[in-house]
């Protein structure tokens, strides 16, 4: 079997994983975009009341499927 069959076959990356294949996920690469102002203020507001709890190991359905 060829190195990359046998790495397809047999390596497990988390990020590709959890996708359906041929989607791309957005953690594949770096934004080519500046964060819009909304987002940036509900993150200082979250931020600043000091508690930061473990996040859940997959995305909240709902919120992935939002349209901004």
């Amino acid at each position: 079997m060829a190195p990359l069959a046998v790495l397809r076959q047999r390596a497990f990356n988390y990020r590709w994983a959890t996708v359906l294949k041929g989607v791309i996920p957005l953690t594949a690469a770096d934004p080519d975009f500046a964060c819009s102002d909304a987002i940036t203020q509900h993150l200082q507001a979250e931020v600043a009341l000091q508690v930061c709890p473990y996040a859940p190991a997959l995305a909240d359905k709902p919120l992935g499927g939002a349209r901004w």
